[in-house]
């Protein structure tokens, strides 16, 4: 019979309640794995050198919360920086925040070059689909992976920079507290759930993860982390607007959903550290 391993991929704090989400799966792969996946990036943290990453992507990666706030200290990749810098403290990260409100897949392609390639970072991290999905539905969805699929050709043609895809958080599953009336008036709970809960937001998730296959690239499946979170709370109460920012806690999902990429290893000594 194989061995099955639950470890806890987050502890969240609601209402001043700490949560454990546990998650089933088998055991994360040998540290050898994210060489393979990240070879530069795994060449590089055995220098003296700092460490460049470039987050391109959406309102989520600029740090968006909500309407008229952003938090630029606990966006993903800021978390992902200290959680790096704990684990390498002899190591200099630096990240740039390639995130722009209301961005896709096509804006991202076309300012590729100037947002993320000219700086010659180590690790880039591509996060889009929330916008694709929303504006474009299943109709986009073609266009959408030919989009990420130019990207990574134009990435690799670059240069050594290694690259991690991150699935999307989820959106909104209903109407809730957390939306703003300016949000409401504009009918935006309906259009969230609606591509949440029809599978839109999955079938755009699931492309990310052919691509990740198909290209030998390293996916952080954020949008799976929330579907074993969404069978224990309530995921709007994870999201700061209420439509599909998630909050502080639903960006640290995300960094250790990077983390995990980057050392297989990270979640079963944070468990074993508790």
């Amino acid at each position: 019979m194989q061995r099955v391993r639950f470890s806890p991929i987050l502890l969240i704090v609601l209402s001043g309640v700490i949560v454990t989400i546990p998650a089933a799966g088998e055991e994360p792969a040998a540290p050898a794995a994210a060489a393979v996946a990240l070879p530069h990036l795994s060449q590089k943290l055995q220098t003296p050198e700092g460490i460049l990453i470039v987050a391109l992507g959406d309102s989520v990666t600029k740090g968006s919360m909500e309407i008229g706030k952003c938090d630029f200290l606990s966006v993903y990749h800021n978390q992902l920086k200290r959680l790096l810098e704990e684990r390498h403290n002899t190591k200099v990260f630096n990240v740039i925040n390639a995130g722009i409100d209301g961005d896709d897949s096509v804006n991202g392609l076309r300012r590729l070059a100037r947002d993320v390639l000219r700086f010659e970072p180590d690790l880039i991290l591509i996060a889009f689909g929330l916008n694709d999905c929303a504006g474009r539905g299943l109709g986009g969805l073609d266009g959408f992976k030919a989009n990420i699929q130019a990207m990574i050709d134009a990435i690799r043609k670059s240069g050594p920079a290694d690259i991690i895809l991150l699935t999307p958080n989820f959106m909104a599953t209903s109407d809730n507290a957390n939306v703003c009336e300016e949000h409401r008036r504009l009918n935006y709970p309906a259009l969230m759930s609606r591509v949440q809960n029809e599978g839109v937001l999955s079938a755009y998730a699931e492309a990310l993860r052919e691509i990740g296959a198909s290209n030998k690239i390293p996916v952080a499946d954020v949008y799976a982390k929330w579907q074993t979170l969404s069978c224990a709370i309530d995921t709007n109460t994870m999201l700061s607007n209420g439509l599909n920012h998630p909050n502080k806690a639903g960006h640290l999902l995300t960094a250790q959903a990077i983390m995990q990429v980057i050392d297989p290893n990270f979640m079963i000594e944070r468990e074993r550290a508790q």
